[in-house]
Formats: C-alpha cells, structure tokens, sequence
C-alpha cells in the first residue's frame, strides 16, 4: 500500500489540486523518429554519418561533415490507424495528416588550415512528435466501473461529505472543495452522484451505487491533437578530417490537447449510467542541448558518441471536465471550475547516442545507432521549482530504454541510390509495470484512462536522386508499428495485496504510415 499513502500525501501536502500524471510525463519525453527522407529511409541510424539534418539530430558533430553550404526540407504524408480489442469488442479510427516535418539550413565555412579545415553553423527545424490520434473502445458486461475507482480514491482521501460538494445551501456552484487539494475526480463523481457516502462511516467511506453481481456496459472516446518542435542552432568544427565536434542550442515548443468522453450504462439497476467529458489544453517552451563527437580511424569508418540533456519546460495545463448522471433520481450534471488552469516546470530524460558507421567506397554505406535514454529521471516541479511527490512513482515505474536503429544504402548508379533501415524502441516501463502488475497508476485529473506503452518497431525504404549536381530529391516509405494496453481506470488493491475491483484492459495496436518527401540544394 505504499503507492496509495504516497498518493494521499501527493494530494494532501500540494497546493496543485489538479495534478500531472505519469504517463503525461512519457508522452512529453518519447519521441518519434524524425529528419530528412534520406535519414528516415535508413532507420534514423546517422550518428556516425553526418552531413545530413538527421545526422545532426542525433550527434551535432554531424554538421561538420559539410563540405558545401546547403538549404533543405522534408514534407511528410502520414496515415495513422489504431485498433482496439476488450474482451473480443474490436473498434477502429485512422487519420490522414501531412506536414512540413523538417527544415534546414547549414554554411560552410573553409579556413584553408591544417588544423581546423573548416567550421559549419546551422540551423534546423524539426517537428519530433506528432499527437494527432483518435482511438475508441467498448466492453459489454464488464465486471468493474469508474465508480469503483472515484469512491475508493475518494474514501481515501478521507474527506467529509459537506467538504465534498460544490454547490452552498442555496444551490449555487461553489468552487471551493477544488482548491482545498482533494483528488479532483472525486469531488466531481460525488456531485454527480456516481458515488455514495456511507453515513456513519468514520473515517468516511464512500460506494459505488454498484452491487455484487451487476455489469458495466463501457465505452470511452479520445480525440488527441498537437506537436513537439524543436528549433535548433548547431555548429561545429572539422578537426584535420579526423575528428569531428559539434553543438546544438535547442529551443522546444509543445503543444498538446486531449478530448475524451468516458460512458457507463448499468443495464442491472435502472439504465442508470453516466457520462464524464475531459478538456485538457497544455502549452510548454523549452530548452535543451547536445554535444557530440565523430572520430574516422580510417577513410571507411566512422565513429560517433552524443549526450543530449534534458528538455527544461516551464509548461501551462488549462482544464476542465463534466460529469452526467443518467437516470439517477435526485441528482444533476457536475463541473469542475470553468477554463482552469495550472502552471509547472517539467524536465524531460537525458539520453546517449553511440554510432558506427562503414562507408565502403562510394557503393554502399551501413551505420548502426544504438541509444541509451533513462526515462526514470522524468521530473514534475511546481512553479518555484519545488519538486512534486509523484516524481516518486515515475522513478519506480519508469527505466533505462535502449534504441536501435539500423541502415544500408548502396549507390546504383552515379545519381541514383536505393536505402533501406529497422529500429526498434524498447518499452521505457519496468516489467511490472508493463505486465500491470502495480498499485496504482497516478493519471492527470479527473482523466482516468491511460496507455501503457510497448515497444515500437519501424522498417523502412527509399530512393535518393541526384538531379544537377546541386539539385538532389529523397524519397521514403516509413512503416512503424506498437503494441500498447489501454485502461480505462487504475487498478487498485487492499492491504492484503486483492485488488479492490475489476479493471479490464483493452490491447491498442496502432500502425502508422509515412511517405517523405526531402528537396535540396548545395551551394
């Protein structure tokens, strides 16, 4: 029961009654693969390569592998699909986007020296992460509810009924229990009527209106939208074409927003049911930087090693949610204050990049990347920098995750050459916590579902064409797919270990799609 006092304490001993979850901080911290069509038709695997904005991503050494001045972009097509399974119960949703995914920009600056043969600055745009997905799932003659989770939440946070309700003696909407600290989707399930105080109960103890025995027809809908970009200035210094240094300077903008209705109906007791809707806008700028090194023993080899630190994100969550009891006697619709909002500082994972790369002649290329990023080190601070409690959870439920990226090329002819990559991203939960095998999950606010992500798997292909010797075109086709859980609701269990409720999981399969398009010039 350790996780659940730590979560008590969480919402008794802050000033933030909202609250940041844990699988927010992963969505914030893992990123897409994303570059140039020639960098994506190899599995991203440029750290030892260079010369190319997906290169410079992944190690900024790479920027002094330049020998010419060059503008570049990349436009992406990408088609995204997510299916769902619970308990037999299949739904589907897919979405269409296109984006400018890239843009870059790098001077070449030779010395005529010895020493230092060149200097390279650039800059570069890159949109690292794409939210836009929309997904559903449905159960019929579930076993547990949300109302099992609201009313154990809320029994212990061990708060009196009075306390608990959002409207004073003559009716009218009082936001008072919201800014006292108590869990947000307790207070709002109390007022809609989706829990029930037990009287006499001391400490004060809460149901759902569920008996043994009753089922749940289920349905939750998510619409998510938004983007993480980053805006990069690098340089870098070519050191006697032995070794190679390099510098980025990042500046990160975020943008996310969540739509989300949860439905229950409880055809055993009346076709009483409910629905609860969630808002959540949040907005952050950040900023970060990497270091990197290649090192070329010999002409056909090539050696490279990056660090890149955290993101430093001061970040704004604006709110809101609605609850809807149906058919329930006596009771009416909950809000939580109108447009709410909540700022806080967020650190995102260091991560380390290592590369090899064999450049035989001018047939073919291979490179290997191979990342370290240790998602434990996630970090939720309020305003003043203060550190939340829930950073507790997130350093027991979250690991160090390896990265694997792989890719070939070979030269058919002078102008034109065929590529193909794999990668693989291993899950950043610990095995417990991927196999559920946990307490509790801490999730955002009054929204209770979450993903416990699995591992992502991308193979790739494409073509590059040298049009004038200045003029060049890439192509590429980039296959990803990830096997994910969807829950609902967290499980949670009693003192003797028994869980206190049913909480079915739905397996989340999405695949995406993606056809890049990268045009340049070398000046």
């Amino acid at each position: 029961m350790k996780k659940k006092i730590l979560f008590l304490a969480a919402f008794l001993g802050s000033t933030l009654c909202y609250g940041q979850g844990e699988m927010n901080a992963l969505d914030y911290s893992r990123n897409q693969a994303t570059g140039s069509a020639r960098g994506m038709a190899m599995g991203g695997a440029f750290g030892a390569l260079g010369g190319d904005a997906t290169g410079i991503a992944s190690n900024p050494a790479g920027i002094a592998l330049y020998r010419s001045s060059e503008v570049m972009t990349t436009m992406n097509f990408s088609s995204t699909s997510v299916e769902t399974n619970l308990q037999g119960s299949i739904m589907n949703e897919s979405k269409f986007k296109f984006n400018f995914d890239n843009f870059s920009y790098v001077s070449y600056y030779p010395t005529g020296g010895d020493a230092v043969t060149s200097f390279n600055f650039g800059f570069a745009y890159n949109r690292v992460k794409n939210f836009d997905r929309n997904y559903r799932s449905k159960g019929q003659g579930l076993q547990g509810s949300l109302t099992d989770y609201i009313a154990t939440i809320t029994s212990n946070a061990n708060i009196h009924p009075d306390d608990l309700s959002s409207y004073d003696k003559n009716g009218k909407y009082d936001s008072w229990p919201y800014e006292q600290g108590y869990p947000w989707l307790g207070v709002l399930g109390y007022n809609a009527g989706l829990v029930e105080y037990q009287e006499g109960s001391n400490p004060y103890d809460y149901r759902s209106p569920l008996k043994e025995g009753n089922v749940v027809d289920s349905r939750l809908n998510v619409s998510e939208r938004g983007a993480i970009e980053t805006y990069d200035f690098s340089g870098g210094l070519n050191i006697s074409h032995l070794f190679y240094m390099g510098a980025t300077v990042s500046i990160t903008d975020l943008r996310y927003s969540l739509s989300s209705t949860h439905s229950e109906d409880f055809p055993g007791i009346g076709n009483r049911g409910f629905d609860l809707n969630n808002s959540l806008e949040t907005e952050g700028s950040g900023f970060g930087f990497s270091l990197g090194g290649i090192f070329r023993p010999l002409n056909a080899i090539r050696l490279g090693a990056a660090y890149h630190s955290p993101r430093w994100y001061n970040m704004t969550d604006y709110f809101d949610a609605k609850a809807y009891p149906i058919n329930m006697t006596g009771k009416k619709n909950a809000i939580t204050p109108d447009r709410a909002y909540t700022d806080y500082k967020f650190q995102t994972p260091y991560r380390w990049v290592f590369s090899g790369a064999a450049i035989l002649g001018t047939s073919a290329v291979l490179s290997v990347d191979y990342e370290l990023t240790d998602y434990s080190g996630m970090k939720f601070k309020d305003r003043d920098g203060f550190a939340y409690s829930n950073n507790k959870f997130i350093e027991s439920d979250f690991r160090m995750a390896s990265t694997l990226k792989s890719g070939l090329e070979l030269r058919l002819l002078p102008q034109v050459s065929v590529r193909a990559g794999y990668s693989w991203s291993q899950s950043p939960l610990t095995n417990d916590f991927k196999a559920g095998n946990i307490m509790e999950v801490i999730t955002e606010g009054t929204i209770p579902h979450y993903i416990l992500e699995g591992d992502v798997h991308s193979v790739s292909m494409g073509l590059g064409c040298k049009l004038t010797p200045q003029f060049y075109m890439d192509l590429a086709f980039v296959y990803r797919t990830q096997s994910d859980k969807l829950y609902s609701f967290s499980p949670m269990y009693g003192d003797d270990g028994v869980p206190l409720f049913s909480t079915a999981s739905a397996k989340l399969k999405q695949e995406t799609m993606r056809g890049l398009l990268s045009l340049g010039y070398k000046f």
